[in-house]
């Protein structure tokens, strides 16, 4: 064999393991082939199965061979690790698993889990000897918001949507909608994921519909890619999608927003303004007049009731009468006429 042959062999059996998923019932021969074929690799299922024999001989991937095609895999907590990782990209990985294990669900972090050990392994074994390994030890990232645990999503459901994600394909799901009383049979055309705190969201139009609206991956009970290739929107962007403030679910797009503040909390939003506009007035009084333009959304009225009695919405009047509504509502619930 030709020392470019070798190179060849060896950089296509590196594809296949990098391919290769941790959980689910794994990728067939078959779709190896397209996904080389996209890299670039001019290969047959006949070679890709004599390489997946072959390593795994040498790697711990497991066969699915429960029923056709065959799924390949790794291995219960195996994975494709890199070795003589640096202590800067133990470090980094080290840091990188505190700031996302919060936010992920357990299906998307179990392929980091094997990476994740072994930098916290690398690091312990040289901590002694290199100053920067103790680097962890000296940094702590706490996020501000509820530190609540996130939803459990079905790794198969997982899998799938991500294939179908990539391939431009459809699938049908059955979704249990938060107020639903039953779960529903759906077509959707898959444009995007979406993590937003613990959730993780897909974007995607259902049906021939050309709404676009986020499903949260912990409802779907049940993923089927289909053949059919999706109907993606004209001049579609995710990236754009979240600037237009859907990622917060936007309620009316952007508002002209006026408020009184108490001078207590003010200075959190001089170190993070609500806008690039936002202007702050000074009274004579502890209440200061506050300007911005900001995106009417859930997010932002959950983050004007967490102020409470330190913030008064001024305009737009709708949205005064709302919170106006909503403090009254209090009243009754607390019986603050009886105190």
């Amino acid at each position: 064999m030709s020392q470019i042959t070798e190179r060849n062999t060896l950089s296509r059996q590196w594809e296949i393991l990098r391919l290769l998923p941790s959980v689910g019932v794994g990728i067939s021969a078959r779709e190896l082939v397209k996904r080389l074929t996209s890299l670039g690799f001019n290969v047959s299922k006949r070679t890709v199965e004599r390489d997946l024999n072959e390593l795994s001989r040498q790697f711990p991937l497991l066969c699915n061979d429960k029923s056709r095609p065959y799924g390949w895999r790794w291995m219960d907590n195996a994975s494709f690790d890199i070795p003589n990782l640096s202590i800067s990209d133990c470090v980094s990985l080290a840091i990188t698993e505190e700031v996302v294990a919060p936010l992920l669900p357990p299906s998307v972090l179990r392929p980091l889990k094997p990476r994740f050990e072994y930098a916290k392994k690398h690091l312990q074994e040289a901590n002694r000897d290199h100053a920067l390994a103790q680097w962890t030890d000296k940094v702590a990232i706490r996020t501000p918001s509820m530190p609540l645990l996130p939803p459990a999503i079905d790794g198969q459901v997982l899998n799938i949507i991500q294939s179908a994600l990539l391939d431009d394909k459809q699938v049908k799901v059955v979704y249990s909608g938060v107020w639903a009383e039953e779960a529903k049979t759906l077509v959707l055309h898959p444009l995007g994921l979406i993590q937003r705190g613990k959730i993780l969201y897909l974007a995607a139009t259902a049906f021939s519909y050309s709404d676009i609206r986020l499903y949260a991956l912990q409802r779907i009970n049940a993923a089927e890619q289909l053949e059919d290739n999706i109907d993606k929107p004209v001049n579609f962007s995710l990236q754009h999608y979240i600037d237009s403030g859907a990622a917060e679910f936007s309620l009316s797009g952007d508002i002209a927003f006026e408020a009184r503040i108490h001078r207590s909390v003010i200075n959190y939003l001089f170190e993070t303004p609500l806008s690039h506009d936002m202007k702050v007035k000074e009274t004579n009084t502890d209440w200061l007049n506050l300007t911005a333009t900001v995106k009417d959304s859930w997010q932002f009225r959950w983050w004007l009731r967490s102020q409470g009695s330190s913030i008064e919405v001024l305009a737009p009047t709708n949205l005064r009468q709302t919170i106006k509504n909503e403090v009254t509502a209090l009243s009754n619930l607390y019986k603050v006429n009886d105190f």
